[in-house]
C-alpha cells in the first residue's frame, strides 16, 4: 500500500483537503442561491443553479473518496497512539 507512515499521512491530508474543498464550494453555492437569490438576475440564478447541480453530481461521485478519507483518518490515529 503506502511504504512509510509520512506518505500515508500526506495521502490522508491530500484527501481530506480535496473533500472539504468541495463541500465549502457546494455550501457557498448554496448560499448565494437561498440568501443572495433575490439580488441577482434570472440569468445569473440558472448559471449558479446549473453549476450546483455539477458540484453536487461530483460530490455524490467523491463519496467513496470521503468514506476511504475516513477511514484513513481512524488508522491514522491508531498510528499516533
Amino acid at each position: 500500500m503506502y511504504n512509510t507512515q509520512r506518505e500515508r499521512q500526506m495521502k490522508f491530508w491530500t484527501g481530506f483537503f480535496q473533500v472539504g474543498t468541495l463541500i465549502i464550494i457546494f455550501l457557498t453555492l448554496i448560499y448565494i442561491h437561498l440568501f443572495l437569490g433575490q439580488f441577482l438576475s434570472p440569468t445569473i440564478k440558472v448559471i449558479l443553479t446549473f453549476w450546483g447541480v455539477v458540484y453536487l453530481f461530483v460530490f455524490i461521485s467523491e463519496l467513496k473518496a470521503i468514506k476511504r478519507v475516513a477511514i484513513r483518518a481512524f488508522a491514522l490515529l491508531n498510528c499516533f497512539k
